[in-house]
């Protein structure tokens, strides 16, 4: 059985409340895991006392300090200098882990969770198709195909993951993705989502392993949450009022009474739902901006 380590980014602000919990769930539910917490050599985490003690702080430059959501890969990439794990798990910091995680035993290089939403611009083959074959020759890698199937609107996207939940063995992975991201960033369509595009790229290269939303659950697009998840991806606390079946693992940790404090409107989840099930992402779609503009005035 392949040992795992697990790592994310921490910082100030929410990044510091987000990790504290992220580590404590980790602590409750993988009590044999151990966390590598990534901290930007400019920040000073006011817990993080209590992430020490739960793991072990890892101080280092951020490769691309314009580019926050890149910080992540400088976590995976310290923990492969660090971590004697065969498996290192990256999460992003706005995630809780309600099971033991096992899912690498199976032995493969790669374990992610298709994106959530495939009409976007990076999902949809008329719109996206001539970028990504750019992006494959700049980066010397094949061209996807749209083999895989989104997991909230179920349209064919290429390979395009979340990269949310990022499980891979430890073999210098972090840093062959930071390597990409320095190359096409940010001269893309969308350049927030480099690291996604780049991480699809690579993974066509690896023996990848496609899980389900078990592993990433998008928490801010579903109204219920099934009892068999593993990570939650609630993208904004509020969002963990709905949930109730993990309410113990919430409350553990100290998060759950806090939680039942914000304000939360099923009718804005309402909205986002169907917009999110049936209206084009990105900004370049006039209806999209249409509904958002009568949306706002209501």
């Amino acid at each position: 059985m392949g040992e795992l380590a697990v790592t994310f980014a921490a910082g100030e602000g929410k990044y510091d409340e987000q990790g504290l919990y992220l580590a404590r769930s980790l602590a409750r539910t993988n009590p044999d895991v151990e966390i590598y917490v990534f901290v930007p050599e400019s920040e000073s985490p006011s817990h993080e006392s209590e992430l020490s003690d739960l793991g072990t702080i890892v101080r280092g430059k951020q490769t691309i300090p314009e580019y926050g959501i890149s910080t992540k890969i400088d976590a995976l990439k310290s923990a492969e200098q660090t971590a004697d794990e065969e498996y290192l798990l990256l999460l992003d910091t706005d995630t809780l882990v309600f099971d033991e995680i096992t899912v690498h035993e199976s032995g493969h290089d790669l374990y992610l969770k298709p994106a959530d939403i495939g009409l976007q611009y990076w999902g949809r083959e008329s719109e996206s198709s001539v970028t990504w074959r750019s992006l494959a020759e700049r980066l010397d890698l094949p061209s996807p195909r749209w083999t895989e199937k989104s997991t909230f609107d179920h349209n064919p996207i290429p390979p395009y993951w979340n990269a949310g939940f990022v499980l891979t063995a430890n073999n210098g992975f972090g840093h062959r993705w930071m390597e990409a991201v320095k190359t096409i960033y940010p001269d893309i369509p969308y350049e927030w989502h480099a690291d996604q595009v780049t991480l699809g790229l690579l993974s066509q290269e690896y023996d990848t392993i496609s899980v389900n939303n078990r592993y990433n659950y998008p928490l801010h697009l579903r109204i219920r949450i099934p009892d068999d998840v593993i990570v939650v991806h609630y993208h904004d606390m509020k969002h963990l009022q709905k949930a109730h079946r993990y309410k113990s693992v919430i409350r553990s940790i100290g998060l759950w009474d806090d939680v039942q404090q914000m304000d939360y409107s099923y009718l804005d989840w309402s909205w986002r739902y169907l917009k999110r099930k049936t209206l084009p992402m990105n900004e370049r779609h006039s209806l999209e901006r249409f509904r958002d503009a009568i949306f706002r005035r209501g």
